[in-house]
């Protein structure tokens, strides 16, 4: 069902797999909340390139690897050319420094994938 999908966001990944990191404690738990309501978890091709660039520069290989891993078992939405434009598209139009188009093409999915939440 559409409304049960919750898209993954590079942020709450870190935060659920780096132990150290600020929000972990409250990563773990609503990944718990997720798995107690039976949410569907997708992911898009952006934040899995940018997850595992990220553990890769400023963690570990192996963390890279174990995320990869894990989000090969994911369902995943494939920013396309239209997906992409429509994402450029929406980052021209703002004002606001450090905007991500990673972000910017969450919002995209989010809005055509009707999904119950980014997270």
């Amino acid at each position: 069902m559409p409304g049960d999908r919750v898209l993954l966001d590079s942020d709450a990944i870190i935060g659920w797999f780096v132990k150290s990191d600020a929000h972990h404690l409250r990563t773990v738990e609503i990944f718990e909340e997720i798995k107690r309501h039976k949410l569907q978890l997708v992911i898009t091709n952006l934040v899995v390139a940018e997850v595992a660039t990220w553990f890769s520069r400023r963690q570990s290989q192996q963390l890279a690897c174990t995320f990869l891993a894990f989000a090969r078992e994911l369902p995943l939405i494939v920013i396309d050319r239209e997906l992409h434009d429509a994402s450029v598209d929406l980052m021209l139009r703002q004002t606001h420094e450090n905007t991500s188009l990673v972000d910017i093409a969450n919002v995209i999915v989010a809005q055509r994938f009707e999904v119950a939440a980014v997270f």
